[in-house]
């Protein structure tokens, strides 16, 4: 796994410019002054409370449920948190988790005695973002296996997430929120991929060199004063499946928490970043995945052979 390998990232220039445009780009609605304001005071207020009450409070100020139209007045800090905690997380199956540990042994790493020497646990972040279970896959279709499953919800409550946040209190450093995070987002793509790969979708002995723009995740780290938003995503080295490849993480933009224009900004590339998960093109995409999958476990256990799935 690497970290801010910028190089690599610039090099990939369509992809360099689809992700940013995917994060940065506009939305029909914006935060309001008031909003930014409060979120403001109550992160200056409150900056050296511990970890999970001041977040607890604050992600659901920031990052709500950007359609569903309020009448517009005035309100305090509190009036502000208590009307966004409401309307959080209700935007077309979107859901999220609170600390929710990750499927073992989806993390990707060469050898499995050395993830833990290097501190490479399986991940547990503070807020996972994902689709809601209920909804989400068709349940008429059959049974894609044991390990399908499990890959679905890689984060369990949830199935095919796509966004993990990392916060730390005033008294911790971003960079133990970074090293958090490059786990999380390396498992979410992980899911992914070794989910295309039981769909038929890749095959690691042929796969082209260079990047894996199908399959991509994004995490926020988060202290009071400063936030920033990363994409992750894998680039293939060398060809085959025993070649060079690399699971990246770099950084799309950061915010600064007392600025009312920075607060708005990271709001709007929040939900951008919500929205690409729960897209009607990504849940038609996630339906024939699912299906393809299925199909082949089917196959599989009809005759009688041993399914990657199962």
């Amino acid at each position: 796994m690497l970290f801010e390998d910028e190089p690599t990232f610039e090099a990939y220039n369509e992809f360099n410019k689809y992700v940013k445009e995917l994060v940065g780009g506009p939305r029909s609605s914006t935060m309001k002054e008031e909003s930014a304001q409060a979120i403001r005071q109550y992160l200056r207020q409150n900056a050296t409370e511990p970890e999970g009450d001041l977040f607890g409070k604050v992600v659901p100020m920031v990052i709500k449920d950007g359609k569903s139209g309020q009448e517009s007045r005035k309100r305090d800090a509190d009036g502000e948190i208590i009307r966004q905690a409401e309307s959080f997380g209700h935007d077309e199956g979107l859901k999220r988790l609170c600390n929710c540990q990750f499927v073992k042994k989806v993390l990707p790493r060469r050898v499995e005695t050395a993830g833990k020497k290097l501190g490479l646990t399986d991940p547990k972040p503070d807020w996972v973002f994902g689709i809601r279970e209920p909804e989400f896959p068709d349940r008429k279709l059959p049974e894609p296996g044991r390990n399908a499953r499990a890959l679905i919800g890689v984060a369990p409550g949830l199935q095919y997430p796509w966004f993990a946040i990392e916060n730390k209190g005033c008294a911790c450093p971003m960079a133990e929120a970074e090293n958090q995070a490059i786990r999380d987002g390396a498992t979410l793509v992980s899911a992914q991929r070794q989910l295309a790969i039981l769909a038929g979708w890749i095959d690691e002995k042929t796969e082209a060199v260079g990047v894996d723009q199908d399959n991509i995740a994004f995490s926020c780290t988060w202290v009071p004063d400063l936030a920033h938003i990363f994409v992750h995503w894998f680039e293939r080295k060398e060809l085959g499946a025993e070649g060079d490849c690399v699971y990246h993480m770099n950084k799309i933009r950061s915010y600064l928490m007392n600025d009312n224009s920075h607060v708005s900004d990271f709001r709007k590339d929040s939900h951008n970043v919500l929205e690409y998960g729960i897209t009607l093109a990504r849940k038609e995409k996630l339906r024939k995945l699912y299906h393809d999958i299925a199909a082949r476990n089917t196959t599989s256990t009809s005759s009688g052979t041993s399914s990657a799935g199962s």
